[in-house]
């Protein structure tokens, strides 16, 4: 304004003229940076929306949906990879084509008719829809569709997703069938079950529990506990068993309470609850089921009841039998030992029969009675086994042995074989397997006319403990069909009628058999044909032993030495090769005794000779006794030992053995022990046989006439003058006594050496009897009682184990069964005679004959002979160590122990071994458990009766460490008892061996 005032018309034209043009300048300036910023963002924006298709599409093509778009005429415009990919087609060849083009009609339809519902509504379309593959599989699809807009809100087609949901269908299907069988089982499951939070607070339960409850609703149960419904008392011990298991995550199971509710009867509940945890495996309550025991409480209370009935019939069962077996076996003992006596006087020959039948007979029936015994014993549950160590070689030969003994005119065969791994010794009960054995060996006998009986023993199996023996009982009998097999083993059993009227017996034996096998952790079976024989077998599981390595120091002593057999059984044969080969010898077999002859021959212009032969006496072409003559007759041969074999029981003359330098005649079957030791004496410098001594019969006329006071306490008059026949035999006169209160009686008037002491009798039995005996004895002031009780033997048809122990419990000694072998007796006298001799009062020591006797024994072996139980035995010597100039065996008391050289005394003297074999270990047994424990005088007790017992067997070493370890147990030494231990051990094993070499010589 300033300037225009001043300036002409003409300037101000200019003037405006270029003010205008500046300001247009200006404006095209502002335009242009405004259309730059313009354009700047158009193509920020198209950037953006590239960069947003390209994640939209990146989008649609990664996500596992299949994805497409349609237009109003229902033709594809869209389809993301994973749909092409479904549809196995590309997306040129899917654009512009309807669902038609890909699916079956029908499912064509349901889509198009799905997508005009969409496009009718204006609303999404979400539905899961089922098909099927061609293999049948069933599939879930969830299918989601939309209308479709362009920009300007205009529907042109719609657009959808699908995606395969089978297995979240499957889990759900799978969820709600859980669901349904809990809900299932909580409404129909007579027992209560509940759920609860760890405030022990009802979440869900069983409608058996809102039942009981006396509620309508589950839902009224929830949130309350135990002590809304429960007394007190309950509900405490609920609860805390419950927080017990949240706290630690150990379940109660099976669990009996008594549930008490106010105004309701008292119930008894088996309850079991558990640890209720979370998917994270986080306790968070419990649950639980509780079963209704109470029926069941008040049956088990009646069962307690007839348990208790039952348990007193099965002792009323056992008192009958025990009193059956009294009243049966009481007559047998007088028809046996009454036909004994008979048969031992003068008859004719046709009375001599008569009684022999009467023997036969009786004896039978008394094996019917033992049989019906034992198996009712079975049946009750009181059989009882001892474990001990047993050879199983002994058993099975010394059962072969008696049971061939007792069938010499069938002529058969016996023998056995044992694997050379089965043990030496195991630990088992000797007496029941030998039960077995002798069922199974005798029905093979029994059944078998002619042919052979053989036993088979094999190590089956083995662990560190144990071990599996093997036993087969092979015979070449009738056999029997298959058909009876299956029922054999049951009692009261046998293959038909025929049979049982033929043979015998109770069918009982085998059903026994097949019990005591069982108990003994093994199986029983047989095979067998008619007409070709059985082959009866069965298994038995037997503790390890410890094994004494001394027996086989003999065996080696036969290694490599020439032997020679001759036998014309083919089994005898193979028996001698079986031992022979066992210890290493050379065998040579020869089937006649020219065929030994000219084996001799030969070998005689060898440099290694024969040196041993063993013969059978029955030869084909001449007997044992001819060859022995033959080969004595050749002067220039080396002639071999010599021992012969002879079927058992027949008898040859010693002297005639003698002089044909035959050093041994065995029986058959043939013991092992046995042939080995008789092979061992043929060696180099070996010990003469003992010589044959005078008859048994003289020997125990000689042992019993003394001036022993014998008292027979026996209601029955048939068996009072059995025992009086059977003592006079044996040279001994004795009282009598009707009843338990004559025996008592007649002890007070005069003391005995001797009483037999009858268990049931009239008025006072045996038990109590024995009882008031060992009263009056204890009453005795010291100067007037007698150095050694009365030995007091009971005399039972009892034969229960529980008898036995109620006999040593009152106070008897011994125990003998009736019906009372003469043999029996007089085993029991010699365990009396064996024993220091009472002093009567009034009388010196010394004065009665059978001191006397004791003392010349005491003088040749060093100590008392006292092997009764409870009496005392002294050493005669002491001292630390074992002196090593004594021997272990002292032959002059051995010697007078065997007795006669008959089998009867043979007999007695192998169980006399046996006894102490068994004894001796149980007493080494018991020193180790005393030294163990420090039990003085448990100690001195247990080394003291090995001391006797060892003494009365002549086993001087073995009865002087003995005294030492009592000695220095008494003086309260310790120190050296595992030494001392170790000497015992020794020396034992040493005076095994040889009583088990003097015992099979025997």
């Amino acid at each position: 304004d300033r300037v225009s005032r001043s300036l002409t018309p003409e300037q101000m034209e200019s003037l405006d003229i270029l003010a205008r043009q500046a300001v247009a300048h200006f404006e095209l300036r502002r335009g242009t940076r405004q259309l730059i910023r313009t354009v700047e963002e158009h193509q920020k924006v198209e950037t953006a929306l590239r960069n947003s298709e390209a994640f939209y599409h990146s989008l649609v093509e990664s996500i596992p949906q299949n994805i497409f778009r349609k237009d109003l005429a229902e033709r594809f415009t869209f389809a993301n990879r994973k749909f092409c990919a479904t549809l196995g087609c590309s997306l040129k060849e899917i654009l512009g084509k309807t669902d038609f083009d890909f699916f079956p009609a029908d499912l064509a339809q349901k889509y198009q008719r799905d997508d005009k519902r969409v496009l009718e509504t204006l609303e999404t379309f979400e539905t899961v829809e089922a098909h099927s593959t061609p293999e049948g599989e069933k599939l879930f699809v969830h299918v989601l569709k939309t209308p479709l807009y362009d920009s300007t809100g205009r529907v042109i087609g719609i657009q959808g997703m699908f995606w395969d949901v089978t297995e979240r269908k499957r889990t759900e299907e799978a969820l709600a069938y859980e669901r349904d069988l809990l809900r299932m089982l909580l409404d129909n499951v007579p027992d209560a079950i509940y759920f609860k939070n760890s405030q022990s607070q009802f979440l869900k339960c069983s409608r058996a529990l809102v039942k009981l409850f006396g509620l309508s609703n589950l839902e009224d149960v929830v949130g309350h506990t135990d002590f809304d419904y429960f007394d007190k008392e309950h509900a405490e011990t609920a609860f805390a068993d419950e927080q017990q298991i949240i706290s630690t995550g150990m379940p109660i199971i099976g669990k009996p309470e008594k549930e008490a509710r106010p105004g309701k009867e008292e119930s008894w509940v088996l309850t079991t609850k558990m640890p209720f945890r979370n998917q994270n495996g986080t306790i968070i309550g419990t649950f639980g089921i509780s079963k209704d025991i109470t029926e069941l409480k008040r049956a088990e209370s009646e069962l307690v009841l007839a348990r208790d009935k039952a348990v007193e019939l099965a002792r009323l069962k056992s008192e009958f039998l025990a009193n059956m077996s009294h009243e049966i076996r009481t007559p047998m003992n007088g028809i046996i030992g009454m036909t004994d006596l008979l048969l031992d006087s003068t008859l004719s020959a046709e009375q001599k029969d008569f009684a022999e039948i009467i023997r036969t007979s009786a004896c039978s029936l008394l094996h019917i009675i033992n049989e019906i015994l034992e198996f009712s014993k079975m049946e009750a549950g009181k059989l009882q086994f001892e474990i001990m160590d047993l050879s199983p070689r002994e058993v099975v030969e010394g059962t072969l042995e008696l049971l061939a003994g007792s069938a010499p005119g069938k002529g058969l065969e016996f023998g056995c074989f044992i694997q050379p791994k089965v043990p030496r010794l195991v630990r088992g009960d000797p007496g029941r397997l030998r039960q077995i054995l002798t069922n199974l060996i005798g029905n093979a006998v029994k059944f078998t006319q002619k042919g052979q009986v053989i036993v088979h023993v094999a190590l089956d199996e083995e662990t560190e403990t144990h071990v599996r023996l093997g036993f087969s009982v092979i015979d070449t009998g009738i056999g029997m069909s298959k058909e009876c097999i299956p029922r054999l083993f049951s009692a009261f059993t046998q293959e038909d009628g025929s049979v049982t009227r033929r043979y015998g017996g109770t069918g009982l034996g085998l059903a026994i058999c097949r019990q005591l096998v069982n108990l003994m952790q093994g199986e029983i079976g047989v095979e067998s044909v008619v007409g070709s024989g059985s082959n009866f077998h069965f298994t038995v599981v037997l503790e390890k032993a410890l094994e004494s390595s001394l027996l086989s120091e003999t065996e080696n002593l036969l290694t490599s030495r020439r032997v020679l057999v001759v036998a014309a059984s083919d089994l005898t044969r193979k028996i001698m090769t079986h031992h022979l080969d066992s210890w290493g010898m050379e065998v040579r077999v020869c089937s006649s005794g020219a065929d030994a002859m000219r084996c001799l021959r030969e070998s005689h212009g060898s440099q290694l000779p024969i040196e041993m032969a063993v013969m059978d006496l029955d030869l084909t072409d001449m007997d044992g006794l001819k060859l022995a003559g033959l080969i004595r007759g050749q002067e220039e041969w080396s002639v071999p030992g010599m021992i012969l074999l002879a079927p058992l029981g027949r008898r040859l003359d010693p002297g005639v053995l003698k002089d044909l330098k035959i050093r041994s005649c065995l029986s058959k079957p043939v013991k092992q022990a046995r042939l080995r030791s008789s092979l061992v004496s043929l060696l180099p410098g070996a010990v003469e046989p003992p010589e044959m001594s005078p008859s048994m019969h003289d020997a125990n006329v000689l042992k019993f006439s003394r001036s022993w006071r014998i008292l027979v306490a026996e209601d029955n008059d048939v068996n009072q003058q059995v025992a009086l026949r059977q003592l006079k035999r044996l040279g001994l006169e004795p009282d009598f006594a009707s009843n338990g209160q004559e025996a008592v009686a007649a002890f007070e008037r005069q003391p005995y050496d001797v009483v037999f002491m009858d268990c049931q009798m009239p008025e006072l039995d045996g038990f109590e009897a024995t009882r008031r005996i060992r009263a009056i004895e204890s009453a005795l002031p010291e100067s007037c009682r007698p150095p050694t009780p009365v030995r007091i033997i009971a005399m039972t048809a009892n034969t229960m184990a529980q008898d036995r122990q109620e006999c040593l419990k009152a106070g008897m000694d011994d125990y003998i069964t009736k019906p009372v072998l003469l043999p029996e007796l007089e085993r029991a006298l010699s365990r009396v005679s064996a024993s220091t001799a009472r002093c009567r009062p009034g009388t010196e020591p010394g004065s009665d004959p059978f001191q006397a006797r004791a003392d010349e024994a005491s003088q040749s072996t060093g100590s008392s002979l006292q092997p009764g139980l409870g009496h005392d035995n002294r050493s005669g010597a002491t001292g630390g160590g074992v002196e090593l100039d004594l021997p272990v065996v002292d032959r002059a008391v051995l010697d007078g122990l065997r007795g006669p050289g008959d089998e009867e005394s043979r007999e007695l003297f192998r169980d006399l071994v046996g006894l102490f074999l068994k004894d001796s270990g149980m007493k080494l047994e018991a020193i180790k458990r005393a030294m163990e424990e420090a039990r003085g005088t448990d100690l001195i007790q247990a080394a003291h009766s090995l001391k006797g017992s060892s003494n009365n067997m002549g086993l001087r070493r073995l009865a002087l460490v003995s005294a030492n370890l009592e000695e220095a147990a008494k003086l309260g030494d310790f120190t050296g008892n595992a030494t001392m231990l170790d000497q015992i051990s020794k020396e034992l094993d040493l005076a095994r061996l040889s009583l088990a070499l003097e015992n099979t010589a025997t």
